[in-house]
């Protein structure tokens, strides 16, 4: 009884840990559409980004975050800048905690911050 206990009890903290899997502690920049909607492809389970995270499309065409859905933390700075065609922030509603800075500039058809609802600490 004691055995199977502790097996369960390992299988389910290690399922826990799959689950929140941090990656990344150089942090990621993201330049296109393309990048955003693979990461969880080229990142799996990764949750919880230890760098910082910079979304600059440097003339690309991001036009939403849907592909960082699922992401909860990240521990360095978030740097949202230059879109012109970024219209919302939902695909970061799962995000509850940044590390470092959130800074917001030049994002031209961005109206709200809708998105960061569950953002609880910066």
């Amino acid at each position: 009884m004691k055995k199977s206990l502790f097996v369960s009890l390992f299988a389910l903290l290690f399922s826990l840990n799959a689950q929140t899997q941090s990656c990344l502690p150089n942090g990621i920049t993201f330049n296109t559409q393309a990048q955003i909607n693979s990461f969880h492809a080229n990142y799996p389970g990764c949750s919880s980004i230890e760098g910082g995270v910079t979304i600059d499309p440097q003339g690309g065409n991001i036009t939403n975050l849907n592909g960082l859905n699922g992401l909860t933390s990240i521990g360095g700075t978030l740097y949202i800048r230059n879109s012109t065609m970024l219209s919302s922030l939902a695909g970061l509603s799962t995000l509850t905690s940044i590390g470092g800075n959130l800074r917001i500039e030049d994002n031209v058809v961005l109206s709200n911050l809708n998105g960061l609802n569950n953002l609880t600490t910066v």
